[in-house]
């Protein structure tokens, strides 16, 4: 599937991330650990993950789950077909969106209000928007977006947007890190029903990102 990061895709893939947290109690099995790099040892509080040449940690017991298989069907979901509309696309063009995400991972603690807080990775050739762009983006989908700043980790460079979201009756507090790689560029996107655990996960995303070994 060819992917870009026209103003429209970045900001569709955010809230891709958002609902995949949701779609996963569907009934969906996880995949297996194929992007996991190096695991978790025995005792330890988190694990590395790695995909589209980047890796970061995650607590140690939150899940890998497919989100081709996340995504399979769930257009015909009265509550996709809200969100797809929320985002002037159709259902089924909206399934094709969620099934790009390249890697999904979600919170073992259960889920709050019908939503499972997650980290999604997407990655796409060239370059990323700047930082009015990429705040145009977001409010194109009615995310209300609280801050952008810059921060220096292993690769260099990360632009990241906090926000808040609503969509289909969950209120969703994210934040999104974007880091070019190469000729590619990655989001990292952390979505939670709570601020305090959207931030402990983007921060410790933060503090372990670096190049996928």
């Amino acid at each position: 599937m060819s992917r870009t990061l026209s103003p429209p895709s970045r900001g569709r893939a955010a809230l891709a991330a958002a609902v995949l947290g949701l779609l996963s109690l569907t009934g969906c099995s996880s995949g297996e650990d194929s992007s996991e790099a190096g695991g978790s040892s025995e005792g330890s509080e988190t694990k590395r993950l790695s995909a589209v040449g980047v890796s970061f940690e995650v607590p140690a017991g939150w899940q890998e789950l497919d989100a081709e298989e996340v995504a399979d069907g769930a257009g015909k979901s009265p509550k996709i077909g809200e969100l797809a509309d929320q985002m002037g696309l159709t259902a089924e063009q909206f399934e094709q969106t969620m099934a790009s995400v390249d890697l999904m991972v979600v919170s073992d603690e259960g889920a709050r209000a019908g939503f499972l807080d997650n980290v999604t990775v997407l990655g796409a050739p060239g370059q990323l928007p700047n930082d009015e762009q990429l705040k145009l983006q977001f409010l194109q989908i009615g995310a209300d977006v609280r801050d952008i700043s810059h921060e220096q980790t292993d690769l260099g460079d990360t632009t990241v947007l906090v926000y808040e979201l609503d969509a289909a009756d969950i209120h969703v507090e994210g934040e999104a890190v974007f880091v070019e790689t190469g000729k590619s560029a990655v989001s990292l996107t952390v979505s939670a029903t709570e601020r305090d655990t959207t931030d402990e996960i983007a921060e410790g995303i933060l503090d372990s990102l670096a190049e996928a070994s």
